[in-house]
């Protein structure tokens, strides 16, 4: 189960090491995504695979529902992990999701999201567990 949180640095040419931990869950091909939040989705071909089935199980005639699919393919892309356990990160997207040279890297049950540690910071700062446990509640979820 890929859960956590670490901090690493990306080196000149835009190579972040996974976290060991996390190496062997993930293999060694991978998806590279910009999320929706601005943070890249790092999944496995099969976790990828699932999310793409579910968006595509949405009602494609509806035009939010093909620009959300075409969105997630234009801005995905394969990669492999090197020997080291490292990935490289396209220059298009740590720009587009303002990753530089620190980076968080979380665990997200069956895939990672790599974040920018600034924010990364912002977001946690947004707002704590009972503001988001009190939002959730007003839209009828629960755990």
């Amino acid at each position: 189960m890929l859960v956590g949180r670490y901090e690493h640095t990306i080196d000149e040419k835009g190579r972040v090491s996974l976290p060991a931990r996390f190496r062997e869950e993930l293999g060694e091909s991978l998806v590279l995504a910009a999320g929706l939040d601005g943070q890249i989705e790092v999944l496995p071909p099969e976790v990828w695979k699932s999310k793409i089935t579910r968006i595509r199980s949405l009602n494609m005639l509806d035009e939010e529902a093909r620009e959300l699919d075409q969105r997630l393919h234009d801005d995905a892309q394969e990669c492999q992990v090197d020997k080291s356990g490292r990935i490289l990160i396209p220059g298009w997207l740590r720009q587009e999701t303002g990753i530089e040279t620190d980076v968080m890297v979380v665990g997200q049950t069956d895939h990672i999201q790599l974040w920018s540690v600034t924010r990364w910071a912002e977001r946690r700062a947004q707002g704590g567990s009972r503001e988001l446990s009190k939002r959730l509640q007003e839209k009828g979820a629960s755990l």
